[in-house]
Formats: C-alpha cells, structure tokens, sequence
C-alpha cells in the first residue's frame, strides 16, 4: 500500500512540475492577450458604499462582468489553465488523422454488416409476402434495425483539454457589454446618475533586433491584460413617498391590512429588486386569501424621479383583471374574483387508464368531504380527512393546498398526488377540489443472499423480507 502511494507521488509531482513550467500563454492567438485581471476603481468619494454596507455589493457588480480570468487554485495557481495548455495541437492533430481512419476503417466494416443483414430480412420479408398470399393470412413484417457507426474516439490531448479550461482571451466589445451591465445594475439600486467607463491595459513582449536577430523579451506578464472599470456611482435616489392606487376597495382592505410588513419604506434607497419583492409579498398574501388567479404581473410601480433632490415618489398600482367581451369585441375590466371552496372530492385509486364510470362507490365522510374509488375503501376515511388542510366554505389558501400536497407524499403510501380545482358557473365564484391519488405498490417480498467468510470458510446466508406500507387502512407500515 505505502508502496503504490509512493509510486503515485513519483508519477504525480513530475507532472504538476512539467504543467507548471509550461507557458500560461502558450495557446494565446498572435495579437491576442489573455484576460489577467478585473478590477473596479470606484471613486474617492464613493468608497463609503460598502463601508457603510449600502445596497450595493461589490462582489455582485463583478459576477456581472462578462469575462472573467481563467480559474485558480489556492488563490494563486490558473491549474486548470495549466492542464489545457499541457496538450500540443500538433500532436493532437496528427493522432486526431489515426483516430478518424481508425473508425472509418470501423464504419466501412459495419455498413457491409448492415447491408448484408438487410437484405437477408429483405428476402425473408419477401419469402413471408408469398406465403400470405398463398395461404390468405396477414404477416408481421421483420424490422431491419441498423448497427449504428462508431465515432472518432479523442485523443489524450482532447481529453486534456477536456478536463482543463482554454485561456480566456480579451474581447473589447464583451467588456463594452460589461460597462453597460454595470451601468444598469447601479441604476436598479437607485444610483441613476451614475458613470461607468473601462480600460483595458496590454502588457505585450518586446522585440529587440540585435545583429540582424530578432530577439523577444518576455516582460512579467506577457501577452497578457487587465481590465479596469472606473465607476462614479454619484448620489443614491431615496424613497420619499409611496402611493397606492388600487380601484377594487375589498382588495385595497387588504393591501392596507398588510403595509406595517412592507419591504419598502420611505427614506429607504430606490432598489428595484426590493420592488419585485414587494409584488411577491403581495400576491403570496392574495393568494392565501382567495384569490386564486392573482398573480404579482398584475401589481406595477410608477417611478417618478423629477424630483430635484436626488427622491422618488413610488405610485403601487394593481390593474384590474381584463377579459374580452364576446358580443361587443371590447376589452372589459372587472374586480379580482375571490374563490371559495364548495366542495371536496378524494380518489384515492385513481388511475389514468379509468373513466369517470368506473367511480362507483361513493362515501360522504362529512357533508363537504367524499371520497369516490373504483374497488372499495383501500384507506381509513379519517387518515384522508386528516390529511386535507382546506375544507367546505374555506377561502382558497395555496398555503394549504401545499401543505396538503406535502402531508399526503409524507405517507408514503401513493406514487402520485394531483389536486385541480374546478370553478362552477354557480355566479358565486365557488370551487370544487377534486384530489386524485394513486396508490403505491403496497406489498413487497424479497429474498436475498449474501457471502460469508468466517474463520478461512466460505458460505452462504439469506434474508427474506415481507413489508406492507398500509397494513390496517391507516398507512401503518409493517416490516418483517
């Protein structure tokens, strides 16, 4: 064992040895320089931002920029770089030539084994045809599947590369792109009047002509380069009102029943992801409250920033639900409907392959819960009546139709839970939940063995196992 470690070492430090004396350039184009370095240079004045934990981050704005430099490992070393540039394109051109011929030769085998087995079934198919008409039967063709045709397999180097990372090389108009990027992520954290600018810095060897030679003299960091952001974020925008515009008075109860846990607030810094938290704050509550068919498109903001001391004014606006009128073409608007429960119904055998009628046995456990199955009770009425967190005259709540989803997989006893709600044409906006579960295979009977080796002898042991994950109705597991 000490042995095969040492030999492991042996091979393994020459290699990293050999990697790490290869060139970090070595496969960067002529005129062309690796990307060494981001940086970001934010203003003198702007330096408090993350001092003062502003909500700007200075690790996000560099996750945005397009390019970044190859990959290191312990901070240091671009080893994954290093692994790529391991390989040679001259070798890996000339074997690449002896794996192509090498399948050709494997391909041109394999076409005469498909052509030769083809028309075999061809003529057996033929001799078949014959034989049906002479007899007056139908036959089952025999079906010709083709043996596929071999791809090149890669070269050691390929699979270097593979496993390694290309250098990355710098591109201008990527780093144009980034500008922009920047530009805007600071304009959704409120910084409107902010500038950014880049600059990119090459570091390219130096040819010396000495006697009629020419000479290249690598410099630190040759054909390499850095690329400089110089951000001036200016001053944040605050909060200096927000505004509700709501035209459906039962929904701005509701939205006034929850403004003392808003995620924004006045004198706060503008930041538009907060804004989208807000709207799936809002539409989170709707949601629990009956209102099935809200979503957060509904909610927008209007931003008015015409202010002359770097404020906003916030106007929270819900748009009316919006349908077309069949008779007159138009466009109508209408409240957002709450829905309520009127009904439940539970499947517990449901299969895709049954209709509706073969649901015959129907039992009202309570007069808002049935339970409709196709052979009888496989479940305790109780164990599903437990299991539902929504009942007769509850207002939709997707909390509970979760948390329903969520009890019933915990049972372990179905494959599949789907619960759909059907809305009735009742002119009260009622819902019928319709609970479709199919079961689990329940039982299950193994037998098993195992090797042994006790004392220099050798045998053999077995195992018999029987379980039941619904042995009294009520999802009772039993193991033996």
């Amino acid at each position: 064992m000490i042995k095969r470690a040492i030999i492991y070492i042996g091979i393994l430090i020459p290699t990293l040895f050999v990697i790490h004396s290869c060139s970090i350039t070595k496969h960067v184009p002529e005129n062309q320089y690796l990307l060494d370095k981001n940086k970001m240079k934010f203003q003198k004045d702007s330096s408090v931002l993350f001092a003062n934990n502003e909500n700007i981050d200075e690790e996000e704005m560099l996750n945005i920029i397009k390019q970044k430099p190859n990959r290191k490992i312990l901070g240091r070393v671009r080893f994954y770089l290093r692994l790529y540039n391991f390989s040679s394109e001259k070798r890996i051109v000339k074997r690449r030539v002896k794996k192509v011929k090498k399948a050709k030769k494997k391909n041109d085998k394999i076409a005469k084994r498909n052509i030769r087995k083809k028309a075999k079934i061809d003529e057996k198919n033929r001799q078949l045809i014959e034989k049906g008409i002479k007899n007056d039967t139908v036959y089952n063709p025999l079906i010709f599947r083709s043996k596929p045709y071999v791809e090149p397999k890669l070269t050691f180097g390929e699979r270097v590369r593979e496993s390694g990372e290309k250098p990355i090389i710098i591109d201008s108009a990527k780093t144009v792109t980034s500008a922009k990027q920047l530009n805007i992520y600071l304009i959704n954290k409120g910084y409107f009047n902010n500038t950014v600018e880049s600059e990119i810095t090459y570091f390219p060897d130096t040819i010396i002509k000495r006697n009629g030679k020419i000479k290249i003299k690598h410099k630190r960091k040759h054909n390499r380069g850095e690329i400089e952001y110089f951000i001036n974020p200016g001053k944040p925008y605050k909060i200096k009102n927000i505004a509700y515009t709501v035209s459906d008075t039962l929904l701005m109860g509701y939205l006034d029943s929850i403004k003392t846990n808003t995620i924004i607030d006045t004198n706060q810094i503008y930041d538009s992801e907060k804004l989208n938290q807000e709207r799936e704050r809002i539409t989170a509550f709707l949601l629990n409250n009956g209102y099935k068919y809200f979503n957060k498109e509904f909610i927008h903001f209007k931003i008015d920033s015409n202010l002359n001391s770097n404020e906003v004014n916030i106007d929270l606006r819900v748009q009316n639900y919006k349908a077309k009128d069949p008779v007159y073409d138009t466009i109508i608007e209408r409240n957002h409907a709450q829905y309520n429960i009127m009904k439940v119904e539970i499947f517990p055998d449901y299969t895709i392959k049954a209709n509706e009628y073969d649901f015959k046995d129907t039992l009202s456990f309570t007069r808002n819960l049935s339970i409709i199955s196709r052979k009888g009770l496989l479940f305790k009425p109780k164990l599903l009546y437990n299991s539902i967190r929504f009942t007769e005259g509850d207002l939709y709540n997707k909390e509970n139709v979760i948390a329903t989803y969520k009890t019933l997989s915990s049972l372990g006893t179905f494959k599949s839970t789907s619960i759909e709600f059907d809305t009735i044409n009742n002119g009260c906006n009622d819902l019928v939940a319709k609970i479709r579960l199919k079961p689990a295979k329940m039982q299950s009977f193994t037998v098993a063995t195992d090797g042994t080796h006790r004392n220099g002898l050798l045998g053999i042991e077995g195992r018999i196992a029987y379980s039941h994950k619904n042995i009294f109705k009520g999802a009772e597991k039993l193991q033996i």
